[in-house]
């Protein structure tokens, strides 16, 4: 018994039908989890935009600000990557030190976490909102 071990060109091109179709399929699996989350990930921007809302334009730090801020956090660890989900964490940290400054008797420590406050939830918006488009 011997083997003919000659190149048909039909099973090549049979080869090359079905790694064209696995590429294929792993690109409609990405696809369907990405509209799968976009739900999610829009209440997740959301809940950012109101929390930008509240520091930006009004200029204060709520409590409603902070759960805002940790509501995105929890959807984001679903939604979102570990570098958003991280980015959140960090940034509802700095809304507990921004609304608990109010409070304090140094209020210039507030003012530079606010200021920090303000860029990091520009980035985490800018950078959720192009994740969400991918």
């Amino acid at each position: 018994m011997t083997f003919d071990l000659t190149f048909n060109p039909i099973a090549i091109l049979a080869l090359l039908i079905s790694v064209g179709a696995l590429f294929v399929s792993f690109q409609a699996k990405h696809q369907a989890k990405n509209v799968g989350l976009l739900a999610d990930r829009l209440k997740a921007i959301r809940h950012v935009q109101k929390a930008m809302h509240d520091v930006l334009l009004q200029g204060i730090v709520t409590s409603e600000t902070k759960t805002s801020i940790l509501n995105a956090y929890h959807i984001a660890s679903v939604a979102f990557s570990k570098d958003l989900k991280q980015a959140l964490d960090d940034a509802h940290k700095l809304t507990f030190l921004c609304h608990t400054a109010k409070f304090d008797r140094e209020p210039e420590r507030g003012w530079e976490n606010e200021d920090k406050l303000k860029k990091d939830l520009q980035e985490i918006y800018n950078a959720m909102v192009k994740e969400a488009k991918v």
